[in-house]
């Protein structure tokens, strides 16, 4: 018989050896210290963020269900975010994934998940999930060979060859570009306009937020720093990941500042181990010709996908758009 459990200490142990099938050695998948961490749980304390299937005390299959609040207009609604489905292989086609989902959607009365991979976008649909258009999503590759790589293509000599266009970025005054300024809420609120998104939805920035996602966690993830252009009233947020900096968010004066971010990020990130940069578009009139040569423009926007049961909440994701950016949800850490 299945059961349906909270991650707890209890469980701990059982989770381990699950995770470490299911995803290798990598300790940010099973270690406990992290995973308290990126649930928003206590450490030691059950935690209804991470959903388990146990069978016979040994642990088949997961679901984890970020605790988060969503902005829908001038609605303040507490949600979640749905990430990490896994089920073994062979216990896979039992109705476990539903059982996670049924548990999980008894929380709150929404919940969000993005970019699902192709077979949990199915199993989301068929538990009746919606999907709405997200923002455009931009890659800058380090080397030349990385494009390639991501299709499964392996070159070495251009995985070793730096992207040759890369040089058109490079200032010599580069790191004087931005000013680092501190991280508050009402810094963020004030310097991108969440406050003002009310024809938008999106996840709500407060304080308890903030010092999940901005602040840093042990080696496992830097925090997220906020910086301004000296002379425009040109922002961004972001960080440094495994190789990758993630621009979390912008705001632009003008868009040609853009490729001043990127050799400032560039200036940064001088000695580091580079695969590229990410970001992301929520401006659909905001064009960037100056990176042509350099970025790519994913053919497909990021996926949005929710569930509720509730009819007006419904209607309201329907008709806004939802301005999603890279620290709204477990993406990348």
């Amino acid at each position: 018989m299945i059961q349906i459990v909270n991650y707890s200490p209890k469980y701990e142990e059982a989770h381990f050896k699950f995770a470490s099938l299911m995803f290798g050695p990598r300790r940010k998948r099973r270690n406990s210290d992290y995973i308290y961490w990126k649930f928003r749980g206590v450490e030691g304390v059950e935690m209804p963020s991470l959903k388990l299937a146990v069978s016979d005390g040994e642990v088949v299959g997961q679901l984890g269900v970020i605790p988060c609040k969503v902005r829908l207009g001038h609605e303040i609604i507490d949600a979640q975010w749905a990430c990490d489905l896994m089920v073994r292989k062979n216990y896979r086609g039992k109705g476990i994934a539903a059982g996670l989902y049924e548990n999980a959607h008894a929380q709150k009365i929404l919940t969000i998940g993005s970019n699902p991979s192709p077979s949990a976008e199915k199993s989301m649909l068929r538990n009746r999930y919606n999907r709405i258009p997200g923002p455009q999503k931009y890659f800058i590759p380090y080397h030349l060979g990385t494009p390639l790589r991501m299709k499964g293509i392996n070159v070495n000599l251009l995985n070793r060859t730096r992207n040759p266009f890369l040089s058109l970025f490079q200032k010599k005054d580069a790191a004087s570009f931005f000013a680092e300024l501190d991280v508050t809420v009402e810094q963020m609120n004030n310097v991108f306009g969440y406050d003002n998104l009310s024809e938008a939805s999106s996840v709500f920035v407060d304080k308890d937020f903030l010092q999940w996602r901005y602040l840093g966690f042990k080696d496992y993830y830097p925090g997220i720093k906020l910086y301004k252009m000296k002379e425009a009233e040109t922002y961004f947020s972001g960080y440094f990941m495994g190789g990758t900096y993630f621009i979390t968010d912008l705001k632009l004066a003008e868009a040609r500042h853009i490729t001043k971010i990127i050799s400032f990020i560039l200036e940064m990130g001088k000695g580091m181990s580079w695969h590229g940069i990410k970001f992301l578009n929520n401006e659909r009139v905001l064009h960037f010709p100056f990176l042509k040569p350099v970025a790519i423009k994913y053919r497909t926007d990021t996926v949005i996908i929710y569930h509720t049961e509730n009819i007006r909440i419904k209607e309201e994701m329907e008709q806004r758009y939802f301005y999603y950016t890279l620290r709204d949800s477990d993406e990348n850490i």
